[in-house]
């Protein structure tokens, strides 16, 4: 009897509601459970996970740039720019996160702009020497075909954007992924990406 009551305990403490309300940020290709469309990419070495990691540890392992703050509640935007001055490709790159980013302010989304030159500013400072590890492999100037042989035919196409999106399901958790890919003379000169969860 004892013993069964312990146990009663230790799985009533195991399904606790604390623990009930955090969203799940494990692997996301556990088993019956459908992969979201965006998880992690790479700037240089660091691995940035969508709704994990915060601004502010990509500002300190970088040593550069500012998180700039607008709006409040759902118009809530915090934003940390930097500026890609590769060779082939210049490009601006902006990491966002909102109020569903919490206090920690954690990456929600991404834009990565082709620039016709690389000029940085002190709102985007320079990130000289770093490449990119996007989701699927995508990158800028990547033509069309590589981007649907990658990705699949887009949800919908409007003008010169294709737009994919997903959403999966976790228990309580929803998770709507979003990525934008905008295409000028069949090459890929921008790219939106956007993740949230929500019970």
């Amino acid at each position: 009897m004892r013993l069964a009551a312990a146990l009663t305990l230790t799985l009533l403490a195991a399904v606790s509601p604390l623990t009930a309300q955090e969203p799940p940020t494990g692997a996301p290709n556990k088993p019956g459970v459908q992969a979201p469309l965006l998880d992690t990419f790479r700037i240089g070495q660091m691995a940035v996970a969508f709704e994990r990691t915060p601004l502010d540890s990509l500002r300190r392992t970088f040593g550069a740039g500012q998180i700039r703050e607008t709006g409040d509640a759902g118009d809530y935007r915090a934003t940390l720019c930097y500026t890609l001055p590769d060779s082939l490709a210049p490009s601006r790159l902006r990491l966002a996160s909102t109020e569903m980013g919490g206090s920690a302010k954690a990456v929600m989304s991404l834009e990565l702009d082709l620039l016709s030159v690389a000029v940085p500013s002190r709102e985007c400072p320079a990130l000289a020497g770093i490449r990119l590890g996007l989701p699927h492999g995508l990158r800028l100037l990547q033509a069309r075909a590589e981007v649907l042989r990658l990705l699949g035919p887009p949800k919908r196409t409007s003008g010169s954007t294709l737009a994919y999106e997903s959403e999966t399901h976790d228990g309580e958790w929803t998770t709507e992924c979003a990525i934008d890919v905008v295409l000028r003379g069949g090459r890929v000169v921008s790219i939106h990406a956007r993740r949230v969860t929500s019970n």
